[in-house]
């Protein structure tokens, strides 16, 4: 029979880079075996970690995360696009090329960023030098700030990406006033549902 945990969330707790190890150590003992996990809040958690009131996890499942699927990335009416090994840059829409992301999940609310044009993923060096794409997967966080708007740090939580003033982006301690790190994600237009009337 497996041993069960039951887990009060406080709404905030995931933000600092303490407790992500905390929830890092929680999946690990889901995934090992004997042990399932009740979930439960008082108030809703940060729709990037998905909205519990009560939710089981089960020996070995991912904790559902909702910062997940296909998104176009914008800031100011540019979109996000890369191509080859040239960085990573915002650049005016173009409705025959507007690129696509996929989040795919990779633990609880972090990322990889693949782009739905080629095999490879969003990387960016702790340098600060622009973020490409490349073969090597980056994990990162989707942190919600506003009605689709979201920053984005680094596994670690210590750094951000932050659009230059060159519409390059890159991994920031700090951001600068001539940066902004706040960048909206959108489903694109064939993922959308609509409904259909007789």
């Amino acid at each position: 029979m497996a041993n069960g945990l039951a887990l009060q969330v406080i709404p905030g707790m995931h933000t600092g880079k303490g407790n992500r190890s905390i929830w890092l150590k929680i999946e690990e003992a889901l995934a090992s075996g004997n042990l399932s996990l009740t979930i439960r809040t008082t108030r809703p958690v940060d729709p990037v970690f998905s909205t519990f009131e009560t939710a089981e996890v089960s020996s070995g499942q991912t904790l559902a995360q909702s910062a997940t699927g296909s998104y176009v990335i914008t800031e100011s009416d540019n979109i996000l696009t890369a191509k080859g090994t040239s960085p990573a840059v915002f650049s005016p829409f173009n409705g025959s090329y507007d690129q696509i992301w996929s989040f795919n999940g990779v633990g609880f609310g972090t990322v990889v960023i693949q782009s739905q044009d080629s095999p490879d993923y969003l990387n960016c060096d702790e340098d600060g030098s622009p973020c490409t794409t490349s073969t090597e997967p980056q994990i990162f966080e989707p942190i919600k700030r506003g009605q689709d708007l979201y920053q984005i740090s680094d596994n670690s939580g210590d750094l951000f990406l932050a659009e230059s003033s060159d519409k390059t982006i890159h991994l920031v301690y700090d951001v600068q006033d001539d940066e902004k790190a706040l960048f909206t994600l959108t489903r694109p237009a064939e993922c959308e549902f609509y409904s259909i009337h007789a």
